[in-house]
C-alpha cells in the first residue's frame, strides 16, 4: 500500500482506535517542548505560524497553551497536510486552524507569509525541497523550528521492533487464515466441504499463530502498541468459538484488520526511511544555509522510560 493511503488511514481511524490516541510517554515532552516555542513565539511577536505534516493538531494545542486558554490566543495557525482524513481531524479538534492540503515539497502559500514554521516529525518525510519550500515562505527574521525521527534513536529502535511485529501478522496470513477456517466450517455444514478440510484449515490458523506467538515472546506483548498481542488473542478467541460468531461479520471484521496491518506496515517503513543521523542532520543544516537559514540549535530530545535521545530539535532563522 502506497505511504500516503496508509498516513490517511491511520488519520482516518484515530478517533475510532485506542492504539491511536495521545498518551504515549513522548506526548507529555513534546508538549512541554512545543508550549515554550508558542510562548517564545508570543513574545517575540511571531504570530503567523505554519504546522506542515499537522495531522490532526497536536501541535495546535500547545500554541492554546502557551495563552493560557483555547483557541488561537493571538495567532494566525495555518496547517498544512496531505491527508484529507487528517485535515477532517484538525477541523474537529481545533477549529480555530486554518487547514490547507498540500505536499510540504509544493506548499501552496506566497513567499514570506510565515514568521513560525513548526513541524512534528513531519518536514524529514517531504525530502530537501520541504527545506527549499520552509525557507521560502518564511519571513524576514522567522524561525522554523522541527522535530524529527533520529536515526538509531529509542524511537527509531522500537519502530524497527514494530514493524518486525506487524510483518510477521502480514506474511504469517493471520487474518486470511482466519477467514479460512470460518469458510471451511460453514462449507463443511453446507456439504459443499468436508472434515479433512476443515482440519487443515483449523492447522494453517494455529501455524499462524503460533508464529505470531513465538515473534511476541522475542519482541514483547507491548510490541506496536499491544495491538499485535490483542490481534492474536482475539483470533485465537473466535477460533476456538466458531459457532459463536457470524461468518461474514469475522470475515468483515479480518478484512477490516488485515488492511490496518498493512497501512502499518506502511507508516512504520515510512519512519524508518525519514528518520535522520548526524550526518542527515548535516545535510539538511547545509541545505537550509543555501536558502538563507542558519542553524540556531540542534538538540537531541529525551524521550520514553529509557531516558535516552529519540528525536532531533532543530532550529533555523
Amino acid at each position: 500500500m502506497a505511504v500516503p493511503a496508509s498516513w490517511d488511514d491511520y488519520w482516518r481511524l484515530t478517533p475510532e482506535a485506542a492504539a491511536h490516541r495521545g498518551g504515549a510517554p513522548q506526548d507529555e515532552l513534546l508538549r512541554r517542548f512545543w508550549s515554550d516555542v508558542f510562548a517564545a513565539a508570543r513574545v517575540e511577536g511571531r504570530r503567523r505560524v505554519l504546522d506542515v505534516a499537522c495531522g490532526n493538531g497536536a501541535v495546535f494545542e500547545s500554541a492554546s497553551e502557551a495563552g493560557g486558554d483555547r483557541g488561537s490566543v493571538g495567532f494566525q495557525l495555518c496547517g498544512l497536510d496531505s491527508s484529507p482524513a487528517a485535515l477532517h481531524g484538525l477541523a474537529l479538534r481545533c477549529p480555530w486552524v486554518h487547514a490547507v492540503g498540500g505536499d510540504a515539497a509544493r506548499m501552496p502559500f506566497a513567499d514570506r507569509s510565515f514568521d513560525l514554521v513548526t513541524s512534528q516529525f513531519g518536514l524529514e518525510y517531504a525530502g530537501p525541497e520541504a527545506v527549499d519550500e520552509a525557507a521560502r515562505i518564511l519571513a524576514s527574521n522567522g524561525r522554523v523550528v522541527a522535530v524529527a525521527h533520529m536515526k538509531d534513536g529509542g524511537l527509531f529502535r522500537e519502530n524497527v521492533a514494530n514493524r518486525e511485529a506487524m510483518g510477521v501478522v502480514v506474511d504469517s496470513a493471520l487474518l486470511p487464515r482466519l477467514k479460512d477456517l470460518y469458510q471451511a466450517h460453514v462449507a463443511m455444514f453446507r456439504g459443499t466441504g468436508s472434515r479433512p478440510a476443515f482440519r487443515r484449515a483449523e492447522a494453517a490458523l494455529a501455524e499462524a499463530c503460533g508464529e505470531v506467538g513465538r515473534a511476541l515472546a522475542r519482541l514483547g506483548p507491548a510490541v506496536a502498541g499491544g495491538s499485535v498481542a490483542r490481534l492474536q488473542q482475539d483470533v485465537v478467541y473466535m477460533g476456538r468459538r466458531i459457532d459463536s460468531h457470524d461468518p461474514a461479520e469475522v470475515a468483515r471484521w479480518a478484512g477490516l484488520c488485515a488492511r490496518e496491518a498493512e497501512s502499518y506496515l506502511g507508516r512504520m517503513d515510512s519512519m524508518l526511511a525519514a528518520s535522520i543521523d548526524e550526518s542527515g542532520v548535516e545535510r539538511l543544516t547545509k541545505r537550509a544555509e543555501s536558502r538563507g537559514l542558519i542553524l540556531r540549535s540542534r538538540d537531541r530530545l529525551v524521550m520514553g522510560a529509557l531516558a535516552e535521545a529519540a528525536a532531533w530539535a532543530l532550529v533555523f532563522e
